[in-house]
């Protein structure tokens, strides 16, 4: 699967009816992505914007898919700059947010 398509956009597919939150598709998405090497260390991911207009989804949902990803060490956020794919010496060992059940 390739992250971007040839004109720059973002390629992730979403299952619409799943019973899983878009926010952790798009997670499981970039995780694999980080995890089979497509994404390399200090690649920059699109920005909220960009990836919620490509996915067609709210920039609420993408932001919180990041936040997951942050938390889980896969990614830095850089004030100003975007989410950066981290090292895997940043990465979590366990990963807490595939542990939590969300609110809902």
């Amino acid at each position: 699967m390739s992250f971007f398509k040839k004109n720059g956009t973002v390629r992730i597919p979403l299952e619409r009816h799943s019973s899983k939150a878009v926010y952790l598709q798009i997670r499981d998405r970039i995780r694999h992505l980080i995890e089979t090497g497509a994404l390399q260390t200090g690649d920059k991911l699109p920005s909220i914007r960009a990836l919620a207009e490509n996915t067609g989804v709210n920039k609420l949902t993408v932001l919180e898919a990041y936040n997951v990803l942050v938390a889980d060490g896969l990614i830095a956020a850089r004030q100003g700059s975007g989410y950066f794919v981290n090292s895997p010496v940043h990465r979590k060992t366990v990963e807490p947010s595939s542990l939590v059940t969300p609110a809902i």
